[in-house]
């Protein structure tokens, strides 16, 4: 995958974002061998849902992914730095990891009052 590093034209402005086992984005650059499993990461996600639901807050994706990137417990430091289940290649973006999560069917994406809120299946 490639995206322009500047406004220019040529093909040197094209920073790729994953080179063999290095993956980069945003200036940093997570070895395949640091990233985070995706059993980890969904996991890490079933919780923060829990622990949002269960105090009665709003699960919403900036809240949920603002509570995982604060675990302990899991290695996550945002859905750029999470495998994607075959191992092949990490996730573009955090929504792109909650639809991978709502295909396995551990959770429910439904939108309230225009947000997306995610719930446990």
């Amino acid at each position: 995958m490639r995206f322009w590093k500047n406004k220019g034209k040529s093909n040197e402005d094209f920073l790729d974002i994953f080179e063999g086992d290095i993956y980069r984005f945003n200036g940093k650059i997570w070895d395949v061998q640091e990233a985070t499993s995706f059993e980890d990461a969904q996991k890490c996600l079933l919780e923060s849902i829990s622990f949002f639901q269960e105090r009665g807050k709003k699960t919403r994706l900036g809240g949920i992914n603002s509570l995982m990137l604060l675990s302990p417990k899991y290695k996550y430091d945002g859905a750029l730095s999470v495998l994607k289940p075959d191992n092949s290649e990490i996730f573009t973006s955090f929504s792109e990891f909650i639809q991978e999560v709502e295909l396995n069917g551990k959770i429910r994406i439904k939108i309230i009052d225009g947000f997306k809120e995610l719930f446990i299946a």
